[in-house]
């Protein structure tokens, strides 16, 4: 009520993260888009640090500051939050896989635009937050501040010990869990040199 940049939306039942990810998205018309848990926080720097980054270079697609887990560390591999600057594409989505733990990055300040032709398509599977990093990667760079700080919750989904149970639909996603994410970056990789596809 109080300052009208400020949309409040409270669904009438509860749709579940991945639905509610999707519908924040599609009712945004910003430049810059970021999703913010209920149990995340965050410096009071955050915003201004990477929209100045981004606006500064136009080679990347998102910029976020270093991450931990509540009681938890700064570290750019366990939190999978590390730049990806790499010119080559293949190279940062291979890089992407090095440190792909917890995908910090999920929580970045992203461009928009480069998410729409990713969130179009169905996206309620296991990994579908690492899809949206690796798509990412594929079209720029991503960026981590060494200062300031984000802070994840640890009541969320990947941190829950059934979190495999939602998603064996089907007999395919009980043998191989990551299925639809291995699809995804095989067809991200179609046009990478042979050598960096069976890596």
């Amino acid at each position: 009520r109080n300052d009208s940049r400020i949309n409040y939306i409270r669904q009438p039942k509860n749709i579940g993260a991945i639905a509610n990810f999707q519908f924040v998205f599609k009712i945004s018309s910003t430049k810059y888009f970021m999703w913010a848990a209920d149990d995340d926080t965050r410096s009071r720097d955050y915003l201004e640090k990477n929209f100045y980054f981004l606006e500064n270079n136009e080679s990347y697609v998102g910029s976020t500051l270093q991450t931990r887990f509540q009681g938890g560390h700064f570290d750019p591999v366990r939190m999978g939050d590390a730049s990806l600057y790499h010119e080559d594409f293949a190279k940062r989505i291979i890089n992407f896989f090095g440190t792909w733990h917890a995908n910090g990055r999920f929580y970045s300040l992203f461009r928009r635009a480069e998410i729409v032709p990713w969130i179009e398509k169905d996206r309620n599977f296991l990994g579908s937050d690492w899809t949206l990093i690796t798509y990412l990667a594929s079209k720029g760079k991503l960026n981590r501040i060494d200062t300031g700080w984000v802070e994840l919750g640890t009541n969320g989904i990947s941190n829950k010990t059934d979190i495999f149970a939602p998603f064996r639909t089907n007999l395919i996603l009980w043998l191989i869990p990551f299925y639809h994410l291995s699809l995804d970056t095989w067809s991200l990789m179609s046009q990478a040199k042979l050598s960096q596809r069976t890596i």
